[in-house]
């Protein structure tokens, strides 16, 4: 699991994770990115970074509750080629 790290957080900060790190990875590594994703910034987190599983969770919220329109933009996002 590739995800952004902030000390004093226990993850959920909403920021990026650097894919730059996960796209220097070798091709054969399988990896699940997270850090900062959200339906708007999946599907170039996925084209430059070729990961194994994606994992959201602030990414997909409003007010601090999971939003359903998010998760199926999100889903949708995940999906499309």
């Amino acid at each position: 699991l590739l995800d952004r790290f902030d000390k004093g957080y226990l993850g959920g900060t909403g920021k990026s994770f650097d894919w730059n790190v996960a796209a220097s990875l070798p091709k054969d590594w399988e990896f699940i990115l997270a850090g900062g994703l959200n339906p708007a910034n999946v599907p170039d987190a996925i084209a430059s970074t070729r990961p194994w599983a994606v994992d959201v969770s602030t990414g997909v919220e409003t007010l601090g509750l999971k939003d359903p329109s998010k998760i199926r933009a999100f889903s949708e996002a995940v999906l499309t080629p």
